[in-house]
């Protein structure tokens, strides 16, 4: 099994935890902040055998990872993603990888050059609806534009409607 530190502790992390030992991973850290230390000692108490850190910098420092799942907010992907493969660690980040192509190229780079993989956690092409339109792409002939927009119903959504900040 991979030795899988994760850099995060929000809902998607609280979703994935439980799940990550069945895809080949074994979580052995987990990385918060010192506003949520309960929180990551929590789940490091559940999943990790209490290994935790509140400092990303300490986290990567630990020879027990091998590999980091990525799973902080959006902006900071591209600073955590950067420093994983800097230390020597695979990573497996949260969608979006990066917020231009640009940075996404750098990390790309990065990574072969360390020899790493780099994988963004992205599951839209396992849809039903993304296979079907792959199905059918042939009956429409020439493609000149095309304009796509996914939406799913947000757990946050009922807390917004109620003036609360999820």
């Amino acid at each position: 099994m991979v030795r899988l530190g994760i850099a995060g502790t929000g809902i998607i992390v609280q979703e994935v935890l439980p799940l990550v030992s069945q895809w080949g991973y074994e979580p052995v850290a987990v990385c918060g902040t010192p506003a949520t230390e309960d929180q990551t000692k929590e789940l490091a108490d559940k999943y990790t055998n209490g290994v935790y850190y509140n400092t990303y910098a300490d986290m990567l420092k630990d020879a027990n990872v091998e590999c980091i799942y990525v799973a902080v907010p959006n902006f900071l992907h591209y600073s955590f993603v950067r420093d994983a493969l800097a230390a020597g660690k695979n990573v497996i980040c949260e969608k979006p990888l990066t917020s231009n192509l640009r940075e996404a190229k750098e990390l790309e780079k990065a990574a072969k050059e360390a020899g790493l993989f780099l994988y963004e956690a992205i599951t839209t092409v396992y849809l039903p609806t993304f296979k079907k339109t792959k199905e059918l792409l042939d009956q429409i002939g020439t493609i000149k534009l095309i304009s796509c927009n996914f939406s799913n119903y947000s757990r946050r959504y009922d807390a917004g409607l109620h003036s609360r900040n999820p």
